[in-house]
């Protein structure tokens, strides 16, 4: 009985050491991804500066063929803004999906998609994290 009670201590010891060492390693990866996303952010953020008009950043956006969509998403105080999708993260257990964006966030932010104006200024440019399909 005593030799059961070892093994079984055992076998519960060695899954919580696994389980312990996955969630470090998962922290470790999301911690370096977080990194590239903000020297992305850093990087983009000296060449598009507060005050550009929404035409300039979306041409110099096609100049370095990056590619974004425009007024997808609906967060934040800019709902309207032009996205570039940097990355998709682990989602929590009750969502679907983790997408990471870098947002342009423009003056005008009120308009529907639809009646942008080429002459709203930048912002702001942040990371977005949009958690979907969640419970």
């Amino acid at each position: 009985m005593v030799k059961v009670a070892k093994f079984v201590l055992c076998i519960i010891a060695a899954g919580t050491l696994t389980l312990c060492a996955v969630w470090v390693v998962r922290g470790h990866a999301t911690a370096q991804r977080q990194v590239a996303y903000e020297a992305t952010l850093a990087s983009l953020r000296r060449d598009f500066l507060p005050g550009m008009s929404r035409s300039e950043v979306e041409s110099k956006l096609h100049d370095k063929r990056l590619s974004f969509s425009q007024g997808r998403s609906n967060h934040g105080s800019f709902p309207y803004s032009d996205e570039i999708l940097l990355g998709n993260e682990p989602a929590p257990w009750y969502c679907s999906f983790d997408n990471v964006y870098l947002s342009f966030a423009f003056d005008g932010w009120e308009q529907p998609a639809s009646q942008k104006d080429p002459a709203d200024r930048l912002k702001a440019l942040t990371l977005v994290h949009l958690v979907g399909d969640c419970l």
